[in-house]
């Protein structure tokens, strides 16, 4: 029989940064490879902050990248002890390996759930995967439409020119089980409240996550005791599909929560009649 490629299996899950759990959005920082038959454990991080802040603005970089160079460490001690047999039994599966790594809390990384595949050679499948999975995304800078592009360069605009931008205020809603904290909202009878959301991402994946995300957050928002009506500032995806379930998913009328799509091209009437509502004291 011949052995001289021998099929070798292996688990790895990928280590993402997303600033904002509201938002949803991510990117992939770092891998995680891990074939506990023959006890071998690889990682790589991302190494450059600025790779990370074309898709993030006000990244906390010296942080970001600490935590992540100390996670690389943690890797190679524990790489190390598994390759001397050392506490061998306690890392069974990958997901052992990498809450040792990573607390679930640890501002803004966590990792993705456990993947799996074969390959005939450890070294060149561990390189192929991060080359796929983070180094593509980030070789070549990119123009990230985020939530905060969405307020800085689209709608805010519509709010300086009537006057709403400085009456804007931090306001705070809770709900049966949780609290949501809102910066941009005005008190008239209901809570009118402004959140931007890009949903023009490169991902489709990415977009569906956000819009099932925003989904569950207005089901939970339904259990405030005050009504909310609750713009989203949006930045629509391409795909019309996507667009569709974005629409049937999140434009709801009607209830204790009622929530209003706005584009960019009916940004200013819906600005103006809040203006109105405002100035008439209804």
């Amino acid at each position: 029989m011949d052995t001289t490629n021998p099929i070798v299996s292996y688990q790895y899950q990928v280590l993402r940064y997303r600033p904002d759990a509201v938002s949803g959005e991510f990117v992939n920082v770092g891998l995680v490879y891990y074939d506990p038959t023959q006890r071998l454990l690889k990682a790589k991080m991302v190494d450059k902050y600025k790779r990370i802040s074309q898709f993030f603005t006000d990244v906390p970089g010296t942080f970001l990248l600490r935590s992540l160079k100390q996670l690389g460490n943690n890797a190679q001690q524990l790489s190390r002890q598994l390759e001397q047999e050392l506490d061998f039994q306690k890392y069974q599966t990958i997901e052992q390996v990498t809450a040792s790594l990573l607390p679930k809390d640890d501002n803004g990384l966590y990792f993705s759930e456990t993947f799996r595949g074969i390959h005939f050679d450890h070294e060149a499948s561990f390189r192929e995967l991060y080359h796929r999975i983070v180094e593509q995304y980030l070789e070549q800078p990119i123009e990230r439409h985020d939530d905060a592009y969405a307020w800085r360069h689209v709608y805010k605009s519509f709010f300086d020119k009537y006057q709403l931008t400085d009456k804007l205020e931090h306001k705070t809603v809770k709900t049966a089980t949780d609290t949501f904290e809102f910066e941009r909202a005005v008190q008239n009878g209901a809570l009118h409240c402004f959140q931007t959301v890009s949903f023009d991402l490169k991902n489709e994946a990415e977009v569906k996550n956000k819009i099932y995300l925003w989904n569950a957050r207005i089901e939970e928002l339904k259990t405030a005791e005050q009504a909310v009506k609750l713009y989203l500032l949006t930045l629509l995806p391409e795909n019309r599909e996507l667009v569709e379930l974005l629409q049937k998913k999140l434009d709801i009328d009607g209830g204790s929560v009622e929530v209003e799509l706005v584009r960019e091209s009916g940004a200013e009437k819906v600005v103006r009649e809040v203006v109105e509502r405002l100035e008439g004291g209804h």
